[in-house]
């Protein structure tokens, strides 16, 4: 089997070159290296250039989003399997050895992801465990047959109940039909819909619905990429108003693409009615920082009664007071120094 890994880049001068890296360190070479640089405005062209020998760099003519630039990417791959890398994160040296074991061993494995750690812009490790590292610890427990994990790793990709894409997840070529996804795509008339939508969970989502339902998708519980967390670059970090809406009109987005997936299988109940509340809480950010206060209100009260928990409810009911009490602005500039 061939593998060809996908690097995803904007204006990450600072970061691209180690994520190069750990590619090219891999104890599987990849057969293949293709950087797509989203058309950006830093020195990233020229970081990248330095390994022009040793991979494909395919430049946008115009900022497209990540979605975009990770299908190109896609377009203009040929290995078998396609692996994923956002360019400020790094693989260790491991990850393809491992990940293509997993697709060698059985062909009905369609998809594979696994754990991860956290790291500093520094590249430190900051020992947080996150929600999506404990749902991983969930679906892994009692060491389940290859059909209970791969059941736990769909049902948490299309409820999103917590499992790493990104730089963790890869898939099988065979497995994923491009044009049909992206003629899905096309169906939205949302002004600037490619562009905003991000692409791991729509894209994963749609593997796991149009193979067979006896095709696996697995998770293999070893730390095999490191996340970088820096500035803003963690979705849901916001400290202005633009920015907040920004993340919010994505996030709304996304959840179209993936929500009219789930809809169309009738059976799929737990993930449409999760689904259907994600996309009110978007529904409910965008009116609160729009000062929209009356619908603010009406969600956060559907929110609280039919999907929210104890702690989200505490959260939100102290967003909801200090976006009313201070404004949109001040709340996120004070959020922000907290």
């Amino acid at each position: 089997m061939t593998v060809s890994v996908i690097i995803t880049c904007y204006n990450l001068e600072k970061y691209i070159e180690p994520a190069i890296l750990s590619v090219l360190n891999q104890t599987r070479t990849p057969d293949e290296i293709i950087v797509v640089d989203d058309c950006s405005t830093d020195a990233s062209a020229n970081v990248i250039q330095k390994y022009s020998d040793r991979l494909c760099y395919l430049r946008l003519p115009e900022n497209s989003g990540v979605l975009q630039a990770t299908l190109a990417g896609i377009n203009k791959s040929t290995g078998s399997v396609i692996s994923f890398l956002d360019g400020d994160d790094v693989w260790l040296p491991q990850k393809l050895a491992e990940v293509m074991s997993v697709f060698e061993k059985d062909e009905k494995v369609v998809l594979v992801s696994h754990n991860y750690e956290i790291i500093d812009s520094d590249g430190k490790p900051t020992g947080q465990t996150d929600s999506t590292q404990k749902n991983l610890e969930r679906i892994t427990k009692d060491n389940p047959d290859k059909v209970t994990l791969s059941n736990r790793v769909k049902d948490s990709i299309l409820g999103y109940k917590g499992i790493w894409l990104g730089s963790a997840y890869c898939f099988r070529r065979a497995g994923f039909d491009v044009k049909a996804f992206e003629a899905f795509l096309s169906s939205f008339t949302i002004p600037g819909f490619k562009r905003l939508c991000y692409q791991d969970h729509p894209m994963a989502q749609f593997i796991v619905l149009t193979n067979p339902p006896d095709s696996l998708a697995y998770l293999v519980n070893k730390v095999l990429f490191q996340y970088r967390i820096f500035g803003l670059n963690s979705s849901g970090v916001s400290n202005t108003l633009n920015s907040a809406l920004k993340t919010i009109e994505k996030g709304s987005a996304n959840m179209a693409a993936t929500s009219a997936l789930v809809d169309r299988y009738p059976h799929l109940k737990e993930a449409q009615n999760i689904q259907k509340w994600r996309k009110m809480e978007f529904e409910y950010l965008k009116a609160l920082y729009t000062k929209n206060y009356k619908k603010a209100v009406s969600t956060f009260m559907q929110l609280s009664l039919n999907s929210w928990d104890f702690n989200r409810k505490v959260k939100e009911f102290k967003r909801l007071g200090g976006v009313i009490l201070l404004g949109p602005e001040k709340f996120l500039a004070v959020k922000s120094r907290s």
